[in-house]
């Protein structure tokens, strides 16, 4: 067994040295830990006598990352720097953006706590900016004390975006100022001094330090679920005084001892080192914890947490503000008429601005008002329009349904920018307007099933049912992507796969299909604790599948056979040139993940549209939804089915998509002799033919390669 020697330096710890032995894989680590009592001058005179290669830091951060870019504090690098003399250290800034990101994911899961009405206060977000992340991603009840407990200010920022938009100048502020004007682990007294105690008071989930806690904290925290770096049982005793209703450690356990995130992030470099970490170290530490499972540590001193409520839960009686729907009477049926159907409506929207002032009105306004606005104040000036039917439906039952189509005047970008609620009043209206036409069920198209959390609030103030379509989307792109592998003579029983927004509502559930089918599938998603909660449980169901997982699209293309993109980006996310000849890509994403142009650039590797059905034979659909001629998307196929079926409770909704449902939708499309459409790629229907010659050019890009071994 390996053997290394590290140095641990315990800023906050008791001036003391411990030693100690931990092991990880096949290596030993030999540690020495020094508490320094929050002197920055021992740290250095530690360093130069210290004949140990590599450093851990703890209770200070060297580097902070926001938005992809790296913050080195200054001040403190330059009183390192001399004693380190080119030695490795680490803070467990690293480890924070990952790991600590998922155990807070997974103790919010466990707990199954409704955290989405807990006002929630996160005492530093600078030094944890994922974690703080992963909270604010469940409430909108937030607020970040950086100003309030960092540089004592008086001012909290009250939303992510605030915080968003404080972070640059905030950050240049922290790294450029001493250390104790920022952290309180740093400052000359360690006594307790309660600070800006009404926020304590206010909250019920905190999220922050030891350190924090001991100086800024309140006698009583009444009630409160706490997350925290819990590094000794006198923590955990000092929670518990102050009625603390549940604790979160964030630190993992290693040989029985909890270890610091820097002692972790330098066991991880040297165990990591060589084995094909690529130089993304972020990478390799999620892959590692992918194979070896950390879970948080969860003590509960009070009874068990309120747990969520159901579904639907809003009186959805009163009126709303905002643009309602124009008026239709020419779609008004006669008394009686229709009885026999089932009737439903679909909501869609402009994927471009060009698409946008396809509308009289706005087209008219195009030529008087700069784009950027009228993009703007389209959802102002444009109710939301009845765009056409989908009449005369009759399946293989003889079931019968018929159908309202109505846009929404908003591009992705525009839900982009402002909060979901704007769209969701827009939602709101149309579903309002087709329960007067006699509507049992409403289905979300494009952007509008993703937006916010993809349906569950329109449908908790909906008085008729939502579905996004995701689930019969999810079996449409599986079945298509099987068609074109064989095609392209792919053998999906040896094939590896990868998918990018697999954690996603339909993501996931194509991995969950695609786990069952393939030798080998990479997940792709910037959200490091989704991943490794998916994959957690991908591991369980499938122990079969090589699993690995990716923040970029970048790390994976290059090994894929057949790649499927469902993220909700508005521009290209798939670098063509990095793919494998012959690979198949499902762009299943709407807008599209990749254009015409971009794909023209790789005439060895197939482009497919998935999520296509064709409609049923003497149906009529009297709008153009960019498709040929009876051919629909899987989105609005699922929600007719369900008409057909006079399903007209809640179907697909919020980022979970069951198997089971998925299934369910499938055999309930086979029972009304819904077909899929042929394999498409931009708009054309592909034959045999053209596949055949996408997969002989495949060939001939590869014969170099095999010709020269």
């Amino acid at each position: 067994m390996l053997e290394t020697r590290i140095l641990h330096l315990d800023f906050g710890g008791e001036e003391r040295e411990r030693r100690y032995t931990l092991e990880m894989g096949d290596s030993e680590f030999s540690v020495r830990e020094v508490g320094l009592e929050r002197d920055l001058r021992k740290a250095a005179r530690v360093l130069t006598d210290a004949p140990e290669q590599r450093i851990a830091l703890s209770g200070l951060t060297l580097h902070f990352y926001f938005e992809g870019k790296e913050y080195c504090h200054r001040r403190l690098s330059r009183l390192l720097a001399p004693s380190l003399r080119g030695r490795e250290l680490s803070d467990g800034s690293l480890v924070k953006r990952t790991l600590e990101r998922y155990l807070v994911d997974e103790a919010i899961r466990q707990l199954a706590v409704n955290f989405r009405e807990k006002r929630t206060l996160v005492l530093s977000a600078i030094p944890r900016y994922g974690a703080a992340e992963v909270l604010s991603s469940r409430t909108d009840r937030i607020v970040f004390g950086d100003l309030l407990y960092g540089f004592r200010l008086g001012v909290p920022l009250t939303s992510m975006a605030a915080l968003r938009k404080a972070a640059p100048a905030l950050l240049r502020a922290v790294v450029s100022t001493p250390v104790s004007w920022f952290d309180p682990g740093a400052r000359m007294f360690a006594r307790r001094m309660p600070r800006f105690r009404w926020y304590f008071y206010w909250a019920e989930v905190i999220l922050g330090s030891m350190q924090h806690l001991r100086r800024y904290a309140p006698g009583k925290l009444s009630g409160k679920i706490v997350f925290t770096n819990l590094t000794n049982d006198d923590d955990l005793e000092f929670l518990r005084s102050r009625d603390v209703a549940t604790v979160v450690g964030l630190l993992p356990r290693i040989s029985e001892r909890r270890v610091s995130t820097g002692l972790l992030e330098l066991m991880l470099k040297q165990l990591l080192r060589g084995k094909d970490t690529e130089g993304d170290w972020e990478a390799a530490f999620l892959n590692f914890f992918l194979r070896h499972h950390f879970a948080p540590e969860i003590e509960s001193f009070h009874a068990e947490p309120d747990v969520e409520p159901a579904l639907i839960d809003i009186s959805a009686t009163a009126d709303l503000p905002g643009p309602k729907p124009a008026p239709a009477e020419e779609y008004e049926a006669a008394p009686g008429d229709g009885d026999e159907e089932g009737r439903f409506a679909f909501v869609v929207h402009p994927l471009f601005y060009d698409q946008l002032i396809q509308h009289p009105v706005l087209k008219a306004l195009d030529r008087i008002i700069p784009s950027a606005w009228l993009e703007e104040l389209a959802p102002v000036v444009v109710s939301p329009p009845i765009i056409g039917t989908v009449k005369d439906i009759v399946s293989a039952t003889g079931a019968r349904a018929r159908g309202y189509i109505y846009a929404i005047p908003m591009t992705p970008r525009m839900m982009l920018k402002y909060p979901p609620e704007r769209t969701y009043r827009r939602i709101l209206h149309i579903t309002r307007h087709a329960e007067r036409l006699g509507a049992g069920i409403v289905g979300l198209g494009a952007f509008t099933s993703v937006v916010g959390d993809a349906g569950v609030t329109v449908a908790r103030r909906s008085r008729i049912g939502i579905t996004t379509g995701n689930s019969f989307t999810v079996a449409v792109t599986i079945r298509t992507l099987a068609q074109a592998a064989d095609l392209m003579g792919i053998e999906l029983s040896r094939a590896t796969a990868c998918v990018i927004g697999a954690t996603g509502s339909i993501g996931s559930t194509i991995c969950h299909l695609l786990a069952s089918e393939v030798r080998a599938l990479t997940l792709v998603s910037p959200r490091p604790e989704r991943l490794l909660a998916l994959s957690n449980h991908l591991r369980e169901r499938f122990p079969g599948v090589e699993l690995r997982i990716a923040r970029s699209p970048d790390e994976a293309l290059g090994r894929a056979d057949v790649v499927v993109t469902t993220t909700s980006a508005v521009g290209s996310v798939v670098k063509m040139p990095l793919l494998k000849p012959g690979a198949v890509v499902s762009d299943v994403a709407r807008p599209p993940d990749i254009s015409p142009k971009a794909a023209a650039e790789r005439p060895d590797v197939l482009v497919i549209e998935s999520g296509e059905v064709q409609l049923f034979p003497g149906a009529q659909l009297t709008t153009n939804l960019g498709l040929p001629e009876g051919v629909i998307y899987a989105c609005l196929a699922e929600t007719i089915l369900l008409a057909l079926e006079r399903h007209y409770d809640h179907f697909t909704l919020g980022r979970e998509i069951t198997e089971e449902r998925v299934r369910h939708i499938n055999e309930v499309a086979d029972k009304h002799g819904m077909k899929l459409a042929g394999v498409r790629s931009f708009g054309k229907e592909l034959s045999d033919e053209d596949v055949l010659a996408v997969r002989q050019r495949a060939e001939d890009a590869r014969w170099p390669v095999s010709g020269g071994v």
